[in-house]
């Protein structure tokens, strides 16, 4: 079991991102008004200003926006050291999540690909971040 504190997967605004989370797919709200994607989930699109968005299955791709290297415990379970990355996906939202490589390689830029990480046995699963090049699909 994990010690970790976990993301409140049954807040239903973001339900049907943690679902596809669980099913290996990454889920973000899309504009039907527009087409365009925006995380987070809002009311209203920040584009277009429509009210209606439906959640669109994207390619977990994109770069390195931003990153940061927490190198002190701030909570139980996170051992430091550890990466977190801010990705510009190539839907062009920007989603945060752990990188699963070595820190000497982040840089800004680098292609990376989402990884999808079990965190407990009741199927939570969190998003997190590899190299491009380093990424293999089962």
């Amino acid at each position: 079991m994990s010690t970790r504190p976990l993301p409140d997967n049954a807040d239903p605004e973001f339900a049907p991102h943690w679902a596809g989370l669980r099913e290996g797919r990454l889920l973000v709200p899309r504009c039907t008004g527009c087409g365009r994607h925006s995380w987070p989930p809002r009311p209203v699109c920040p584009v277009c200003h429509a009210d209606q968005a439906e959640w669109s299955e994207v390619a977990g791709r994109g770069t390195v926006y931003s990153w940061t290297l927490v190198g002190h415990r701030t909570l139980p379970g996170f051992e430091p050291p550890y990466a977190v990355v801010l990705v510009e996906t190539d839907a062009g939202v920007r989603l945060l999540g752990a990188f699963t490589a070595d820190s000497g390689e982040l840089r800004i830029g680098l292609p990376v690909t989402a990884v999808h990480q079990q965190a407990d046995d009741a199927g939570t699963t969190l998003l997190a971040w590899a190299p491009a090049e380093r990424t293999t699909h089962a």
